[in-house]
């Protein structure tokens, strides 16, 4: 839970050989066009932790690789969920009563802070993603290949997959909860063949990788 969490886990996986990463979890809505219920393929997070400063300068992009994000809008549309995904944008924090609750005396600050996120097109809020991108463009360092060489020889790539969440314990968290499962395992293989296929794969440009789109 959170990035330090996800530092330790994310690590010990590499360490142990795992190449291919996803995160399937609860983030809540930051614009009205994303309704709860639905799912959000995420593309790339803003980095509001310090957990991925550790690793690389602020400035460095948190991204999910290409072909990690067409696997995963494939899988939506393999399980017949492309109507309820989206792909785009989501914002990573490491403080969740404080900066999207506006809790203690810096309340004003952070409501202030996450208005300027809806107002530049975030979908989404979580806890996880951005650190989870910076590690996965960590360890591929140095691997850099052409587009003939296929997505597969990219040796790590990591996904992130959310449930869009409305009251907790509802009908429809529990139904984002179900379609963001469902578009993960869809997703992971669909990102297999793509994998074993690396003549071919799975075309990065798809219809609605466009931000806030349906796939």
């Amino acid at each position: 839970m959170g990035p330090s969490s996800v530092e330790i886990i994310v690590t010990e996986l590499l360490d142990c050989g795992a190449r291919r990463l996803v995160r399937v979890g609860s983030s809540g809505s930051l614009q009205p066009q994303l309704p709860s219920g639905s799912v959000l393929v995420v593309t790339g997070s803003v980095r509001d932790e310090s957990t991925s400063d550790r690793w690389t300068p602020t400035a460095f992009p948190a991204l999910s690789h290409p072909a990690a994000v067409a696997a995963m809008q494939q899988g939506a549309r393999q399980a017949g969920l492309a109507e309820h995904t989206y792909a785009g944008l989501c914002h990573s924090k490491d403080a969740f009563f404080g900066r999207e609750f506006n809790r203690g005396p810096l309340g004003p600050t952070n409501q202030a802070y996450v208005q300027v996120l809806r107002s530049a097109g975030v979908l989404a809020t979580e806890m996880e993603a951005s650190t989870l991108f910076v590690l996965a463009s960590v360890a591929s360092a140095g691997h850099v290949q052409p587009l003939s060489a296929g997505t597969g020889a990219v040796p790590v790539q990591a996904a992130c997959v959310l449930a869009i969440y409305g009251e907790p314990g509802s009908t429809i968290t529990k139904q984002a909860d179900a379609r963001a499962i469902t578009v993960a395992c869809q997703g992971v293989l669909a990102w297999d063949r793509c994998d074993r296929d690396a003549s071919t794969g799975i075309r990065a440009t798809v219809p609605g990788l466009a931000q806030g789109k349906r796939i």
